[in-house]
């Protein structure tokens, strides 16, 4: 019952970014997704570890949305 209730969990944060990205017409541009946190295609974070984190709930398009869930 956890298990399910952490994939639940995640699932739900992972469809809240992901409405937050259409809502700022960030899916699909690459430099509005860096604004949101999305890694850099450098890979030079620049002391902002927190993009560690949140580029793992970010998604380019409906595609890359729906494979990851």
């Amino acid at each position: 019952m956890r298990t399910y209730l952490g994939s639940v969990a995640i699932f739900c944060v992972m469809s809240t970014t992901f409405l937050l990205e259409l809502a700022r017409n960030a899916a699909g541009n690459d430099a509005r997704l860096l604004g949101l946190g999305a890694l850099p295609d450098s890979g030079q974070i620049h002391y902002e570890y927190w993009r560690l984190l949140t580029a793992g709930f970010l998604h380019y398009d409906v595609t890359h949305f729906a494979l990851n869930t």
